[in-house]
C-alpha cells in the first residue's frame, strides 16, 4: 500500500528525529485491526552507529476501544516508550522481541508494523469502560 511509504525511515544519517500523527486512517492499513480508531503522536529517534541502529519510539495519545461488558466505546489513554535495536548482517531476521538483523546495505526501514504492534500490545486483555473499572475497585 502506498500509505505505508509514509512510515519509511532513512537509517543512513547518524541521528534523526521524526514525528508521526496517527489517526483512524493508520489503523485502516491493517486488516482485522484490534484498534480501529485513535489519535496518537509518535516521536521516533534514530541513532546509527557503524554496526547497528537504535530506534526509540515514544507514543502518546488515545485509542477508542469497545467495552467487553456494555459494548460502549470509550477513549483509552496510551503512553509508551519502546526501543528496537537493528544489527547489520547477511539476511533479514528477528533475533529477539526487540532485536533484528537487517541486510548490510539497508538504507530505509518501514516502521508501520512496529508502531501497530506496540499500540496493539498496549490494549488490555479485558477492555472495560472506565465506569466499570471504578466498580471493580470498590
Amino acid at each position: 500500500m502506498h500509505h505505508l511509504k509514509a512510515f519509511e525511515v532513512d537509517i543512513t544519517p547518524p541521528e534523526a528525529t521524526l514525528t508521526y500523527e496517527l489517526d483512524d486512517t493508520f489503523f485502516e492499513l491493517f486488516e482485522e485491526s484490534l484498534v480501529e480508531k485513535g489519535q496518537l503522536k509518535v516521536t521516533l529517534q534514530v541513532h546509527r552507529a557503524r554496526s547497528n541502529v537504535h530506534l526509540s519510539f515514544h507514543i502518546i495519545g488515545t485509542i477508542v476501544l469497545i467495552c467487553d461488558r456494555s459494548l460502549a466505546t470509550f477513549d483509552y489513554p496510551i503512553e509508551l516508550d519502546r526501543k528496537i535495536k537493528l544489527t547489520f548482517g547477511h539476511k533479514k531476521v528477528e533475533l529477539a522481541a526487540d532485536l533484528y538483523m537487517i541486510e548490510q546495505h539497508t538504507t530505509r526501514l518501514n516502521v508501520a508494523q512496529h508502531l501497530y504492534d506496540f499500540i496493539s500490545l498496549a490494549v488490555p486483555m479485558k477492555r472495560l469502560h472506565p465506569r466499570f473499572e471504578v466498580e471493580l475497585q470498590e
